[in-house]
């Protein structure tokens, strides 16, 4: 599915229900998954492949919890964990089988009635296996990010959600520009 796909799915959510009831920020735990594509530019700084540029494109399940907590009548903060399973491409010789990312994050959310928008920091995490001759091996790295966010909930708990995000990976002899876009339906407990 193509970003402008997954654009257009986003606006028509969240403008078709806009004659729905209103909601405010609930305060409680939300559980949410759905589809994730990331895109990752590796550039290797180390060794005999110094400077050899690679990018791996990467698509497949996210799920995730979160807990969100009113500040005021149109603001609420949302502290999150995101991770995601997908199968990954890549080139230049490079060849991963599967990647997982992870993001935890906190992120300031501005209501205008049912819907929202927000912008959050994490440490993101990234991690690619490939498997040869049934045996798997890894290689993982950690960094920081931002990203921005839009969605809509209702009375009854149920919201969906769009997220972009953006970071830097710093692995033992390589970092990464890691670029993400998460679609996802989502559930919330609370008041």
């Amino acid at each position: 599915m193509t970003f402008r796909k997954l654009a257009f799915a986003l606006i028509l959510i969240l403008v078709l229900p806009a004659g729905f009831a209103t909601a405010t920020p609930k305060q409680g735990f939300g559980l949410f998954g759905g589809f994730a594509s990331h895109t990752s530019n590796v550039e290797i700084t180390k060794g005999v492949l110094d400077g050899l540029k690679v990018d791996v494109s990467s698509s497949g399940l996210s799920f995730g919890v979160d807990y969100q907590l009113p500040v005021a009548d149109a603001v609420s903060i949302n502290f999150f964990l995101d991770s995601s399973s997908e199968s990954a491409s890549g080139n230049n010789g490079f060849s991963a089988d599967a990647a997982g990312h992870g993001i935890l994050g906190v992120e300031g959310r501005y209501w205008m009635d049912a819907l929202f928008v927000g912008a959050h920091v994490g440490s993101y995490s990234e991690v690619f296996t490939t498997t040869s001759n049934g045996v798997s091996s890894s290689i993982s790295g950690a960094g920081t990010g931002f990203g921005v966010s839009v969605g809509w909930t209702n009375d009854s708990g149920l919201f969906v959600t769009g997220q972009y995000d953006k970071a830097n990976i710093a692995y033992s002899d390589a970092t990464s520009a890691l670029t993400g876009l998460r679609l996802q339906v989502c559930y919330r407990w609370g008041k």
